[in-house]
Parts: structure tokens; C-alpha cells; sequence
């Protein structure tokens, strides 16, 4: 089974992305795993085998959605980054943690698909 994390410090997030994971998974069971903090995300992270982190850029707590988007990524884990600050500033600073890809909020069940089957199912995006 396929392990996803969701790293987001709004409740109402976490929820509707694990709702949208639960509608994409024709037929596949996925183990989703959320976290409200950035510090629980990597303990969990480094602890465990993860096919795919879905990461808000700004979590609330010891460490922003950076810190862990770049462990991730050394640990060879696809990122996809959570914004709804699209400033110059966060896209350079996004772009500097080499992300996989990114979602604008607000999040449609389309961009979470788009994501699970890119990153999990390796299907590729049509141009």
C-alpha cells in the first residue's frame, strides 16, 4: 500500500485532502497520514517509508513547510507544495527547495488526482 502524508496546520485542509485522496483511489487503498505541525511531519518522514508529501507552505510551529519539503526531497520523497501566497517571495523560495510540483488554493479534488497520478501511478501530464 501506498503511504501519503499531508503536512497542513488548518484542520478543514487536512480533511479535504484526505477526503479527495479517499475519492482518487480507484480501487487502491492508500495509507494517508496527517500532521498539523511541520516538527511531526519529519519525525514521521524520517521514520517511515513515504510515496508522496503534500506540503503547506506555511505550518504554524518550529520549522515552515520548507524544512520538511527539503528533507523529503533528499530522502527522494515527491513534494507537491500547498500555497495561497503566490509572492514573489514564496515562489523563490519554493523554487529553492526544488519541489516536485505545486497546488494553489484552493485545492480541487482535479489537482489531487493530477498529483496521485503523476507521483504514485507515474502518469504522465497530458501537454
Amino acid at each position: 500500500m501506498k503511504t501519503i502524508v499531508i503536512i497542513d496546520d488548518y484542520l478543514p485542509c487536512l480533511e479535504l485532502m484526505t477526503e479527495y485522496i479517499r475519492m482518487c483511489s480507484d480501487g487502491e487503498m492508500y495509507n494517508v497520514y496527517t500532521f498539523n505541525n511541520t516538527k511531526a511531519g519529519i519525525d514521521f518522514i524520517n521514520d517511515h517509508h513515504i510515496d508522496l508529501l503534500f506540503q503547506d507552505i506555511h505550518v504554524d510551529g518550529d520549522a515552515d513547510g520548507l524544512v520538511s519539503a527539503k528533507i523529503a526531497k533528499d530522502l527522494g520523497i515527491p513534494v507537491v507544495m500547498i500555497t495561497g501566497d503566490m509572492s514573489i517571495d514564496i515562489m523563490t523560495k519554493m523554487a529553492q527547495c526544488e519541489y516536485s510540483q505545486y497546488i494553489i488554493k484552493p485545492i480541487t479534488l482535479q489537482n489531487v488526482n493530477q498529483a496521485i497520478n503523476k507521483f504514485i501511478h507515474k502518469i504522465p501530464e497530458l501537454s
